[in-house]
Order: C-alpha cells, then sequence, then structure tokens
C-alpha cells in the first residue's frame, strides 16, 4: 500500500478499506489479503480516488500489479473462492494450474478448502503447487527457471547453492540478496 499521503482522499480510502476488510469478498471478515487489496484499490477509483504520486507505484503496488498479471483463479478457472460451508478454493496463477495433473490440482485444493474451513487464512501449497507457482512468477517477471533473463543476460537475484567461505557453509540464497556472492556472479 502507498503510504497515506499518498492518496488524494486518504478519509475515502479509509473508508473503503474498512468496508473491504468486514466484506468476506476475498477472504473472510476481518481478514486482510492480497485479493482484498485489488478490491480496494478499484473501489477507491471507482469512488472518485485518486494517489498523489503521478503513476509512481511503491514496492507493493508493484507486486500487487503483478499478482493481477498473473491470472490468479480457483482450479475451475473462476475468481470466486468462497464456499457455502466456509471453505476457500485454492487460488494459484492459471500457469500453475495448467501444469498441475488432476490429482496434484485435487491434491492442493482440497488441503487449502479443509484447513480454511478450520479458520486457517494461509495454508501452505503442496510441493507440486509450491513449484508451479515459482514458476508461473518468474514466466510473468521475465525470468526463466534456469536463471537467465528472456535476454538471454544472466538475472542476479536467482536462488543459488552458493559457497561462503567466511561461514564454511553452502547458502541457497538470492545472488544479490547476499553479500558474498556478488564477486562470483559478476
Amino acid at each position: 500500500m502507498p503510504s497515506a499521503d499518498k492518496y488524494t482522499d486518504p478519509k475515502l480510502r479509509d473508508q473503503v478499506k474498512k468496508e473491504v476488510q468486514e466484506s468476506d469478498k476475498g477472504g473472510a471478515p476481518g481478514q486482510w489479503s492480497a485479493r482484498k487489496a485489488q478490491f480496494m484499490a478499484s473501489e477507491y477509483k471507482k469512488r472518485g480516488g485518486g494517489y498523489t504520486d503521478d503513476g509512481n507505484k511503491d514496492e507493493s503496488q508493484k507486486n500487487l500489479s503483478k499478482w493481477g498479471d498473473e491470472q490468479w483463479q480457483t482450479k475451475d478457472g473462476s475468481g470466486e473462492g468462497k464456499q457455502e460451508d466456509g471453505s476457500r478454493k485454492r487460488y494459484l496463477p492459471k500457469k500453475a494450474w495448467e501444469n498441475m495433473s488432476e490429482e496434484e490440482k485435487k491434491k492442493t485444493d482440497d488441503q487449502k478448502q479443509k484447513q480454511s474451513k478450520q479458520g486457517k487464512q494461509f495454508v501452505a501449497n503442496t510441493g507440486k503447487a509450491k513449484q508451479e507457482r515459482k514458476k508461473a512468477k518468474s514466466q510473468t517477471t521475465g525470468k526463466q527457471a534456469n536463471g537467465k533473463q528472456q535476454n538471454g543476460t544472466k538475472n542476479k537475484s536467482h536462488p543459488v547453492d552458493c559457497y561462503c567461505p567466511c561461514h564454511d557453509t553452502i547458502h541457497d540464497v538470492l545472488v544479490s540478496s547476499y553479500p558474498h556472492t556478488e564477486a562470483f556472479f559478476s
């Protein structure tokens, strides 16, 4: 979310956020989610709200846009995850669903529905669903699984196994997030 001073009408934004958070659209009432953040931004704009930063997005806004670009949906392709029994269907990017078998889809969706019915908002994906979600994300952000960008250049923010001589250990790290790795990949 942008800071409060980035809204042209902070009171309207607060009112819309409260309404969205209290609703059951995009998650359980009282809980916050990325989906609710999308609803809030859309509703805020519909009611005449704007931003003072002339279109410059902060990191959370960029992430929300990327999330939308990934076409998140349920297994059946809908945008509606709420069930009559109070459970929630699994949301994943469209490409992730396309790359899983029917059995894998059912397993991760059943896991989400069972635990969400018990009141749990965040339910871990199965291993295959997690792997496919990451692949879908990398395709959306222009990265490929082999650590190269679509233009073929080395992507310096991909995970690597890296030996750290200072700690005499091997780390699975993002190259750009660990200071000892930069020299090995520049």
